[in-house]
């Protein structure tokens, strides 16, 4: 993956990701009383006041590469991604899941995305209420995790109560997106890079897209 750090240039080491980074922007329309985010180019985040800058993490750009033949992405961590995919795409149980949690009927699509964290990696606190986004289960595949090594996914809904998730191995969060509902996710403390964690956003499907 690409280091996102703010001192350090990108620099590819497994030929299929990117790095990707998050500025801070003003609460918008749905949520005028909270901090909001967008993703942005690398000069963009280097000509921006440390204030602005959000988020910083690796993030795979196309998760399929990290497959291909001479990907420089470790085989031990190849494989639990190619469970998950088996777990998630040839299985009942996740999709089972998410109806469970959605109106019945309701035609639905998810965006997927995966992450790990890099030492001194963040993600500022933030709300992605201004997004179609229903609510985002994360998945975490590493085990390696141990306490102490930060990454904590940090939530505080509409009424203030905070909520906080460590990333252990093979565990779930599942986090609602709404006015007024913010998370973060505490900084990366250990040396190696950790907190291999899958997110899937659940939004409503528009004309068109595969249900």
């Amino acid at each position: 993956m690409c280091s996102a750090r703010p001192d350090a240039k990108p620099v590819a080491d497994d030929g299929g990701s990117g790095a990707r980074f998050v500025l801070v922007v003003p609460g918008l329309r749905r949520n005028p009383d909270r901090l909001a985010t967008r993703p942005v180019t690398p000069q963009e985040w280097q000509a921006a006041a440390p204030q602005e800058r959000a988020a910083v993490r690796d993030v795979a750009r196309d998760i399929p590469a990290l497959f291909d033949e001479g990907s420089a992405y470790p085989a031990k961590h190849r494989a639990r991604l190619s469970d998950f995919f088996v777990f998630a795409g040839m299985g009942p149980a996740l999709r089972d899941l998410l109806k469970r949690w959605t109106a019945p009927g309701r035609p639905l699509t998810t965006n997927v995305e995966f992450a790990r964290y890099r030492r001194g990696d963040t993600l500022g606190e933030h709300s992605d209420a201004e997004s179609d986004t229903l609510f985002v289960l994360n998945l975490y595949l590493d085990p390696g995790y141990r306490e102490g090594d930060g990454g904590v996914l940090g939530f505080r809904d509409e009424e203030g109560r905070e909520h906080l998730m460590p990333p252990r191995f093979n565990s779930v969060s599942v986090m609602p997106i709404r006015p007024g509902c913010v998370h973060w996710v505490t900084s990366w403390r250990a040396d190696h890079a950790g907190r291999h964690t899958v997110s899937i956003a659940v939004v409503p499907a528009s004309a068109g897209e595969v249900k």
